[in-house]
């Protein structure tokens, strides 16, 4: 939880720039979770170190790869993140996300993963931190006025920026919620599937969410038997 927590600060305040952290932060205005703040939430665990403040993610699979000893935390981990069988069926593209991440470490050195959501060049935390703007950028141009965005983007302190971005998205989610709703959510079918690709696993995709998803669970079962053998 501790490291869950770091990750979201080191995410808000040392990999975003400035302008979009407080920005990101307040889609909770549209929704508990949505795309953006899915991607929050995996961004948050796959934190990299800053001083001795990292994701969870990036502390386990430091620990695996500075270790000789073989650690339970990358199991336990995936237990705690699985929401597929649970009424929680908001989370299940959380779940997905992370799922296909965690597959990915399984077919990897930790290294490897360390390597893949470093800050260094087009890794895939940086492209999803790029589709993070990328949603920001689309909504704001779609749906604010002209007015709106300048106080957006004027105001430079975190928590001012906060409280300004909320008010202006109360505005315009009261006045364009449908609209705004259906945007978020072809947002999140476009940004899975380049997630999907980005890991390598085009393949296995599909715009069916259960068909996807089956295909998503018989490769990591496949990958589990095969590491238990």
């Amino acid at each position: 939880m501790l490291n869950h927590e770091l990750g979201h600060a080191i995410i808000q305040h040392h990999i975003f720039k400035p302008q979009y952290g407080a920005i990101a932060e307040c889609f909770q205005v549209f929704s508990a979770i949505n795309i953006v703040i899915t991607l929050l939430e995996c961004l948050a665990d796959l934190a990299p170190a800053v001083g001795s403040k990292q994701g969870v993610l990036t502390y386990l699979w430091t620990q695996s790869r500075d270790s000789t000893i073989k650690s339970p935390g990358l199991a336990m981990y995936f237990s705690d993140i699985w929401f597929f069988d649970t009424n929680e069926k908001e989370l299940n593209e959380y779940s997905e996300l992370l799922s296909i991440i965690i597959l990915k470490s399984l077919h990897s050195t930790p290294q490897h993963s360390l390597s893949l959501f470093s800050t260094k060049g087009h890794s895939c935390l940086m492209l999803w931190v790029d589709y993070v703007y990328n949603i920001i950028d689309r909504l704001v141009d779609i749906f604010l006025s002209q007015s709106q965005k300048n106080q957006l983007f004027l105001v430079e302190d975190y928590d001012k920026k906060v409280i300004t971005t909320q008010k202006i998205f109360e505005e315009v989610f009261k006045k364009s919620k449908d609209e705004i709703n259906q945007f978020l959510q072809e947002q999140e079918e476009e940004v899975i599937k380049k997630c999907y690709h980005d890991l390598g696993y085009s393949a296995i995709y599909h715009h069916s969410k259960a068909i996807r998803r089956n295909q998503l669970f018989t490769k990591i079962k496949d990958v589990l038997v095969t590491l238990d053998h």
